[in-house]
């Protein structure tokens, strides 16, 4: 049987993924007879033993950072409003770097173009240079790789931005962290909270953020509501007759030029209406919100397909998972402070 994995060998032995991969390694703890069994499974099956997988756990284990294992790639796949990499995807593929090279792997950058793009070529690309595994970071929902040759590598993906195929997932839990922000900012007195949001940042989390917003007015707030505020691109003037519209004491939004085109309404922040911003990590300003944790989101990505690696998992997964990292709260000025009761 060609191809035979961990995996297919734990399902014949009725043991766990790890149970096999100590046995084959013959480390004391699996007992005796239940190592005999797998070997002989193994032998029965045919398995080969992946040599990059032992180098990838020993390394695992020992946190040896000098010894090279193998090659990653991280790809690019832009979309229609995010042509190339933002300051934000580099932060992405830092923490991914950092936690690649400290398990033994180096990563390229790659970025799909469209003039000129020939994914056979590109596939060649990775495979002359020795990939064993893709993170693929999507700007938008497409399809842009469904004919990718999954089955030649391990794959994950940084968001929910692949429409066909589902890969494994790593991604901000967009809507816990937002929940447990509002449940904040309520307990300091907001209640007329409004949102804004570029229609393509919602698009690219299956609209979590806004889910989130408006599941928190139904259940928490009362109304009547500040309605969510959308456009493909946000500006001072339309923010400006949706702020007079409806006068929320308190607005969230990526885009913390909000700050500015308040005041040139002559509205006080933060003594008047607030400012939170869901990308506090991109701030341009000082300015409340959320820390979306970029490096981490990196970090856990690489480390998740390391792991695939060293299970030998390729193509694409019968049961795709999501990895999901926790936002944290950063206060600041565009907030009122907090009553002291010393």
């Amino acid at each position: 049987m060609a191809g035979i994995s961990v995996r297919t060998l734990s399902a014949a032995c009725g043991v766990s993924t790890a149970t096999v991969s100590r046995a084959l390694t013959r480390h004391p703890s699996v007992r005796p007879e239940t190592a005999r069994r797998i070997l002989a499974a193994a032998r029965r099956l045919g398995y080969v033993r992946n040599d990059l997988v032992g180098k990838v756990m020993a390394r695992m284990r020992s946190g040896n950072a000098q010894q090279f294992v193998g090659n990653l790639a991280i790809i690019h796949v832009p979309g229609p409003f995010q042509l190339h990499l933002l300051p934000a995807h580099r932060r992405i593929i830092a923490g991914a770097k950092s936690r690649a090279a400290e398990l033994g792997f180096h990563l390229y950058e790659f970025s799909v173009t469209a003039a000129g793009f020939r994914l056979g070529s590109f596939v060649r690309v990775l495979q002359a240079r020795g990939v064993q595994g893709v993170i693929f970071i999507f700007t938008a929902p497409t399809n842009a790789m469904a004919d990718f040759p999954w089955e030649k590598f391990s794959s994950i993906a940084i968001d929910n931005g692949s429409l066909e195929p589902l890969l494994h997932t790593v991604c901000l839990d967009h809507f816990m962290t937002l929940t447990r922000a509002l449940t904040r900012l309520k307990a300091r007195g907001y209640r007329r909270i409004g949102m804004f949001l570029e229609n393509y940042k919602d698009e690219r989390i299956a609209h979590k953020w806004s889910a989130a917003f408006r599941s928190f007015q139904e259940q928490n707030l009362e109304g009547p509501f500040v309605p969510v505020l959308t456009a493909d691109r946000m500006d001072e003037k339309l923010f400006g007759r949706w702020y007079r519209a409806h006068r929320p004491d308190l607005v969230i939004g990526h885009m913390d030029e909000a700050i500015v085109w308040l005041r040139r309404m002559d509205v006080r922040v933060p003594k008047a209406t607030a400012f939170f911003n869901l990308n506090w990590s991109a701030r341009q300003r000082a300015c409340a919100g959320i820390d979306v944790r970029f490096e981490l989101q990196g970090r856990v990505a690489a480390e998740s397909l390391i792991t695939q690696i060293h299970r030998d998992e390729r193509s694409l997964p019968s049961d795709p998972r999501t990895t999901m990292v926790d936002g944290r709260w950063v206060d600041g000025p565009s907030l009122r402070r907090v009553a002291s009761h010393n």
